[in-house]
């Protein structure tokens, strides 16, 4: 489980403003400037992409 915690950073960070909501919010927007919409693995990049950006340093 440790190595899941690792690799998935907002599973077990406290921040309750990091929601799947915030992270559909932005693929929406991305859909919405033509890009296609995230899902599978991309979808979890963008996941993880967003949580650096938001909190970078922490980790």
């Amino acid at each position: 489980m440790d190595e899941e915690y690792r690799a998935y950073p907002w599973v077990s960070a406290p921040d309750d403003r990091f929601t799947l909501a915030l992270v559909l919010d932005v693929g929406e927007v991305l859909v919405r400037h033509g890009y296609p919409a995230p899902s599978g693995a991309v979808l979890v990049e963008l996941t993880a992409g967003l949580f650096r950006a938001l909190h970078a340093g922490s980790f």
